[in-house]
């Protein structure tokens, strides 16, 4: 429903950078933390009537006692093998020993075990941490549904973001000469996916930029890209791994210092990670200037982008 807006290339993109998710994603994340939560809480409900069954038993004749612990043992054992929501397996094997420890007790005695044997103080601890882990599943369920309070939201959201994808969409036609060309240095929007900036506080320095969602967009920012087959030659699809990225990254920095010598600017690479599109391989450069006004509102007032893109398809 909602990826119709974006168009399935533009969203499939932003997607995979990390940069978007789906109404869809919210939803289904939501169902299975609900989910979890339900089953984690049903869970401590076992736990408390095995807590309260074991305990009942002090008012039992011993040879009641131990027919009455086989039972609840029993029932332990068939709960531990059957499926259990993630971290709960732990648990139930915590209820299962300590139940195993006080069936020994009541064997070896002939007299019944009073109530203070019969208080099951591990699985009491198990209970509540079963507990906790419903709490926060459900923690993380309202921070889902904040975050995409409503479909209107999402939609809302899903059409400013592509018409911010469609106003900078002609940026794209300077990228596409990195097919025939050894490299290409061009100006175009770019977006990080980290780092912990907003378009409001990179306005409030200087820095041009607009919202993509929660994610800003900074307008007029300077690339280069590399056509790993001119770098490479012929044999490019055989020079791959940390080869291949390291004889890119070394032409990508003889560009920067180059572009540095004809333009007597101070130039650095915004971002270690490079950017795949079109065929290219993207690194993105500021002055020292703009990285000084990028630093001042990032958190710490320092700059950790590592996952960036496009502002385009």
């Amino acid at each position: 429903m909602a990826k119709s807006a974006f168009g399935k290339n533009n969203f499939d993109r932003l997607e995979a950078a990390g940069l978007v998710s789906s109404a869809d994603d919210h939803v289904l994340r939501k169902d299975k933390l609900q989910a979890r939560a339900l089953a984690l809480r049903e869970l401590a409900v076992k736990f408390q009537k095995i807590e309260q069954g074991v305990i009942e038993a002090h008012l039992m004749e011993a040879p009641k006692q131990k027919s009455r612990l086989n039972a609840v043992l029993a029932a332990v054992q068939k709960l531990h093998a059957s499926p259990l929501p993630m971290g709960a397996k732990r648990h139930v094997g915590v209820c299962l020993n300590e139940l195993v420890s006080i069936r020994e007790g009541i064997h070896s005695s002939a007299k019944n075990v009073d109530k203070k044997t019969l208080t099951m103080i591990a699985t009491s601890a198990a209970r509540k941490e079963i507990l906790a882990m419903a709490a926060s599943s459900e923690n993380r369920m309202e921070k889902i549904l904040a975050e995409s309070s409503s479909t209107d939201d999402m939609e809302e959201f899903f059409k400013n973001a592509a018409d911010v994808i469609q106003k900078h969409a002609p940026k794209a036609e300077q990228l596409k000469a990195i097919a025939t060309k050894p490299f290409v240095i061009a100006r175009v929007p770019v977006v990080p996916a980290d780092g912990g900036i907003s378009a409001e506080r990179l306005a409030r320095v200087g820095v041009d930029a607009e919202s993509l969602g929660t994610y800003p967009v900074i307008k007029n920012q300077m690339v280069i890209g590399i056509n790993p087959r001119f770098l490479l030659g012929e044999h490019s699809g055989e020079i791959k791994g940390e080869k291949a990225a390291k004889s890119i990254r070394e032409e990508a920095t003889r560009l920067l210092k180059r572009l540095e010598r004809e333009t007597k600017t101070k130039l650095q690479f915004v971002c270690d990670r490079s950017y795949s599109y079109k065929g290219g391989t993207w690194y993105w450069l500021m002055t020292d200037r703009d990285l000084d006004l990028v630093a001042r509102v990032s958190p710490g007032n320092r700059i950790k982008i590592s996952r960036w893109g496009f502002a385009f398809n």
